[in-house]
């Protein structure tokens, strides 16, 4: 892959760019919760060990094999203020990875398209952006608000992808989770994986990852060599 052929940089927000501190155990547990009672799913067909994306989609397999009738983007927003809850407290605590303004500033003077797509609420994404003062870097910013799916759904690079009229080819996703990777593949980009998030350089790898970097400002090195 040659960094050369990159038009858009998108990154995933969370562990990737912000150290949200999120609560992931209490979240999925809450989601879990939710599901299970609202949606009268069998015991033990959900587990607390699963990713929420994967709790929502076999919640939607199931009722749809089941003959109940669901809208997908209802099953989501009936989560999104769970995940909000926990989401909003970020805002006071999240904190920027090392070399950020540094990066994102280098890719702009580059003529780099900049973009954030995530699982999170697009509410508290701003909000932190704004504390921040990195709002102005972002030419896009694509939430679960806007998609009404979770990645690794490839909806949101394909969203960007027709935003900026880019091939998927000159977009590179950079993130620190199998999920990112996967969205990247799903959708025909490249991927970037980022260790010092929830996933493993191996881990990162076999999901997809073409390079594995450890530190944002890498990301200067990887497109000053090319």
């Amino acid at each position: 892959m040659m960094s050369n052929e990159i038009e858009v940089v998108v990154f995933d927000f969370d562990g990737t760019l912000f150290d949200t501190k999120l609560d992931y155990k209490n979240m999925k547990k809450d989601t879990f919760n939710f599901l299970t009672s609202k949606y009268n799913l069998p015991q033990n067909y959900l587990s607390t060990n699963y990713r929420i994306n994967k709790m929502v989609t076999l919640t939607i397999e199931y009722l749809r094999n089941h003959g109940r009738n669901v809208n997908p983007d209802e099953v989501l927003e009936d989560i999104d203020e769970i995940l909000k809850k926990y989401e909003i407290k970020a805002i006071d605590v999240g904190k920027p990875k090392d070399g950020l303004i540094d990066v994102l500033d280098f890719l702009k003077k580059r003529g780099m398209k900049i973009a954030i797509l995530t699982n999170t609420n697009r509410e508290v994404i701003e909000a932190i952006l704004e504390k921040y003062k990195v709002d102005s870097f972002f030419d896009i910013v694509v939430t679960r608000n806007e998609t009404k799916v979770l990645k690794p759904n490839p909806k949101g690079l394909l969203l960007i992808s027709e935003s900026f009229n880019v091939p998927t080819h000159k977009i590179v996703f950079i993130g620190d989770s199998i999920i990112d990777m996967q969205t990247a593949v799903n959708a025909k980009a490249h991927a970037w994986g980022f260790v010092g998030g929830v996933s493993s350089d191996n881990d990162l790898r076999e999901a997809g990852a073409e390079l594995v970097i450890r530190n944002l400002k890498e990301i200067k090195t990887i497109f000053d060599d090319c």
